[in-house]
């Protein structure tokens, strides 16, 4: 028997011949198991959505074309296993999202201010305001350099310390 390891080494070539290889029997209700796992897989994933919704718990949306028959419920269409993939389906699901897009997109303009805050049509307004903003970046930098500077003997004392353990 081959690892995966082995099978993941194969090159297209080597995948061909293997698979038209004509000694290697395939079981004749393969195609039966397979449709059988497929709906037994989907068949699960509905009984776990009857449980939540019995339980309470939100399923989430879905298209009422989406809702195969249901024995417990005892109405509904049978369903072929596959969805609706009609326009009514695209826009069930994308209905939701482009209201959202929409609504984000208003909220976005809405914030965005008309004219920027921040002009000054008087030049000794302007003038004023940037040195009132250089005086802050002043005292924030002096405010800096006095933590700083405090810092500086705390650090001298610890690497006298390091200094003296490494020894």
């Amino acid at each position: 028997m081959k690892e995966i390891t082995d099978i993941e080494r194969l090159s297209p070539e080597d995948l061909e011949r293997i698979a038209s290889d004509s000694s290697v029997r395939v079981p004749a209700d393969l195609k039966a198991s397979l449709e059988a796992l497929a709906g037994a897989a989907e068949l699960a994933e509905l009984a776990e959505a009857d449980e939540g919704a019995a339980a309470g718990a939100p399923v989430g949306p879905q298209p009422p074309e989406s809702f195969p028959a249901s024995p417990k419920r005892g109405f509904g269409r049978k369903s072929s296993g596959r969805r609706s993939q009609g326009p009514r389906f695209f826009w069930y699901w994308a209905a939701p999202a482009v209201a959202a897009a929409l609504v984000a997109a208003v909220l976005i303009f809405r914030a965005v201010p008309e004219e920027p805050k921040d002009t000054f049509s008087d030049p000794y307004l302007a003038y004023a305001q940037v040195q009132k903003t250089f005086d802050q970046i002043s005292r924030k930098g002096d405010k800096a350099a006095r933590i700083a500077g405090n810092a500086v003997p705390v650090m001298e004392k610890t690497e006298e310390l390091i200094n003296r353990i490494m020894k």
